[in-house]
């Protein structure tokens, strides 16, 4: 048998090349879908951290001193406040800080607004279980709801059970909302306003003095 020449073995190196490249592509195509690498913020706020200067103009140094503190334990929190107080500004700082003490939690962390998980149940077809972003908020090791309380209260279901299976489930969340205690105990019942609050830090946003 004749030596290849440098050309065959050439051809015979790129053609085992190509077709592994195929095969690859074939099996990324083919496999579950890949988690976002961190979790999706508003635009609005991506330049959200604790050491922002723009975080100091929007809410008091007592807010950031706590959301700061609590940011990095494992544990509820709401963000409670006026519009305007920077609840959603401490929310995505928080994250941020979270995800970076503990890196492997930003795979299943998710930032949501509360109307969305609210729009996501409304516009899925009944008989075919939860949608895909609500099954998500379900199990994500850590949920960050924003503005709990801006859902239409038609809708508000979703968020019910939400809160009801994260906390039964012992899963991380965080919230903000413009309502009181008593507010929220008003709209969605006594035992929503339990499990929201009760072993959760409550933080108080406030514009800066």
């Amino acid at each position: 048998m004749s030596a290849a020449s440098d050309t065959e073995i050439k051809q015979l190196c790129d053609s085992v090349a190509k077709t592994w490249s195929r095969a690859t592509m074939a099996a990324k195509d083919s496999g579950p879908p890949r988690e976002p690498e961190r979790p999706v913020v508003p635009m609005e706020f991506g330049w959200a951290r604790f050491d922002a200067p723009e975080l100091a103009v929007r809410t008091s140094f007592a807010a950031r001193r706590l959301a700061e503190a609590r940011s990095t334990e494992r544990g509820w929190i709401v963000l409670v406040g006026a519009a305007g107080t920077g609840k959603t500004s401490l929310l995505v700082s928080m994250l941020r800080a979270a995800c970076a003490h503990r890196p492997r939690i930003r795979f299943s962390a998710l930032f949501v607004p509360a109307h969305s998980i609210a729009r996501a149940r409304e516009q899925y077809p009944l008989g075919e279980g939860e949608p895909p972003l609500i099954e998500r908020a379900t199990r994500s090791a850590l949920v960050a709801l924003d503005d709990l309380g801006s859902e239409r209260e038609s809708s508000q279901g979703a968020i019910v059970d939400l809160i009801f299976d994260r906390r039964l489930a012992d899963r991380c969340t965080w919230a903000t909302t413009g309502l009181s205690a008593d507010d929220v105990a008003n709209r969605y019942g006594g035992g929503f306003a339990r499990r929201l609050f009760e072993r959760s830090t409550v933080i108080a946003c406030e514009r800066p003095a």
